[in-house]
């Protein structure tokens, strides 16, 4: 096996990888959060190297929550009125609504 088909196959892997934990966030967001409270107890142990407890220490200080408006297809934006950002918008300078018509073809 040549160093070519080494270096392939971990760029794949790694992609998989961090495509598995996207969609279970999205998902599965009390498996992921339980999975990722195990291995952070896992490598916050006394006995693991201090870059390992750093990592486990990060992974289990809670981030910043996510905006309402990182997910496409939550169907919220910026001005629909949820007051989840500060940019100041409300929900009367929004964009109207424009409905949809069907017709049929002859």
């Amino acid at each position: 096996m040549s160093v070519y088909h080494v270096v392939e196959t971990g760029v794949v892997a790694t992609v998989v990888a961090f495509s598995a934990l996207s969609i279970t966030g999205r998902y599965a967001p009390a498996m992921r959060a339980r999975t990722m409270a195990r291995v952070a107890g896992w490598c916050d142990r006394p006995s693991r190297p201090d870059w390992m407890r750093t990592l486990g220490q990060r992974l289990l200080t809670p981030g910043e929550a996510p905006s309402c408006h990182s997910d496409p297809l939550s169907g919220s934006a910026c001005g629909s009125g949820c007051s989840g950002c500060a940019s100041g918008e409300s929900a009367s300078s929004a964009a109207v609504e424009q409905p949809i018509h069907f017709v049929r073809r002859k």
